[in-house]
């Protein structure tokens, strides 16, 4: 009961879903707060009521749960992209006012500073754009307002931006003033309805890897914060394993798959905004989330399933290409149910590839079935020992249900094929 009640008051404040993360994080995070405290392990009933009666609390216990792991141009496919589509408009048409971006959430500032970086570097001003950094930790944005970064933040092969823009304390690297004055830190919730309430909208949103862990009311009042804020045309990047299905049929992708970028189809309707997500909803979360221990299960063809998009011939060992970009086209349709099916009918034909397998992945992840997600991910490197994209996606699963080893070998994995693929 004691674990629930903990779970609920975390769900109130920050939106998390305990099973993204696993057991063990909250667990710890209650540990660590009560030898803080001086409480014995033994006295969590007051502990819990402590939490209860005290948002100080837990705020407290809200930044030993948060993950605040980032480093500098921290995959650099989506700054491209931003910068691409961005630098040369706004540095030809001069009438244009600044460009907005924001950084939510901004951990303790990696991310917030590369855009500010790859702005200045690309030749625009500080005058010229503005972006806005936002964390749910008071703790992550105050060390991001010092600037002051260890070795660990700097993991891309490039470092000459690190030449450019910081100065050497020793094993410390302190930021230099031009990029630390164009970036605004703040304190705040995506969650939060008033959000930037009253400002114009943002030109872009980095959001990545947020709502992986949130519950489903937690997404949606999201999603649609994130829907108000981005400008009509604005380019939304999200997370690795957050481009299928979570923004459904109102965002096309943008950029080639490494980008994890969206922008809003011309025609689409803006959501209505939903309820409140903080309203008790239990019932409703029970339902939405599939049972833990639940079992794969062959998933019947629906009855309108077009016969074209029945496989072709194909051989052992390959993978159909068009059956391929139509499931992908599928899932990020929202029809993930149509997109297994290809999937699954190609893998049975004799055709599992590591593009299925980690196609397969995603969509189970985003249905919240990290079981069979962590089994795709898993077979995907099995056929392909440096897939990127699926070390990454099993570094984070690692890291939700607490195994820090694991993760820090997947990522290490990662980082590796990633250089073997891109030497200097």
């Amino acid at each position: 009961m004691r674990r629930e009640k903990v779970d609920e008051l975390l769900r109130q404040r920050i939106g998390l879903d305990p099973d993204s993360t696993g057991p063990g994080l909250a667990a710890r995070a209650v540990r660590a707060r009560m030898k803080a405290l001086g409480i014995a392990e033994t006295q969590h009933d007051r502990y819990v009521g402590m939490l209860e009666k005290s948002s100080t609390e837990l705020q407290a216990l809200v930044e030993e749960v948060v993950i605040p792991e980032s480093w500098f141009f921290r995959d650099e496919h989506p700054f491209s992209l931003f910068a691409d589509r961005y630098v040369g408009l706004w540095l030809t048409e001069r009438t244009l006012p600044k460009l907005r971006v924001l950084s939510i959430p901004c951990a303790r500032g990696e991310e917030s500073y590369s855009i500010a970086m790859i702005l200045i570097d690309r030749g625009l001003s500080p005058d010229r754009f503005r972006v806005d950094a936002v964390d749910v930790s008071r703790v992550a944005v105050e060390f991001a307002r010092r600037g002051v970064y260890s070795d660990n933040s700097f993991r891309t092969r490039d470092l000459t931006f690190r030449d450019r823009h910081f100065q050497s304390l020793g094993d410390r690297h302190q930021l230099k003033e031009g990029v630390r004055s164009s970036v605004t830190f703040q304190v705040g919730n995506l969650l939060d309805e008033s959000i930037f309430a009253g400002e114009g909208p943002f030109d872009a949103i980095f959001c990545r890897n947020l709502l992986i862990y949130l519950d489903g009311s937690a997404r949606r009042q999201a999603l649609a914060n994130l829907d108000r804020l981005l400008a009509p045309s604005g380019l939304l990047i999200v997370g690795h394993a957050e481009q299928i299905g979570y923004l459904g049929t109102s965002y096309r992708p943008a950029g080639d798959r490494k980008c994890f970028a969206f922008e809003r189809e011309a025609t689409a309707a803006r959501p209505s905004t939903p309820k409140p997500w903080s309203e008790k909803r239990k019932s409703r979360v029970a339902k939405e989330r599939p049972p833990r221990n639940q079992s794969a299960r062959v998933i019947p063809p629906p009855p309108n399933l077009p016969s074209e998009d029945k496989p072709s011939t194909v051989v052992t060992g390959s993978c159909d290409e068009s059956a391929l970009e139509r499931a992908s086209a599928l899932a990020n349709q929202g029809s993930h149910e149509q997109a297994s099916i290809l999937c699954e009918r190609q893998i049975a034909q004799g055709s599992p590839t590591s593009a299925l397998y980690f196609l397969l992945g995603l969509i189970r992840q985003a249905d919240g079935d990290r079981v069979r997600a962590l089994d795709c991910f898993e077979k995907t490197v099995y056929l392909e020992p440096d897939h990127e994209e699926a070390l990454l996606a099993l570094a984070l699963l690692a890291e939700r249900r607490g195994d820090l080893n694991a993760s820090k070998n997947f990522r290490g994995r990662a980082e590796r094929a990633y250089q073997e693929k891109h030497p200097r």
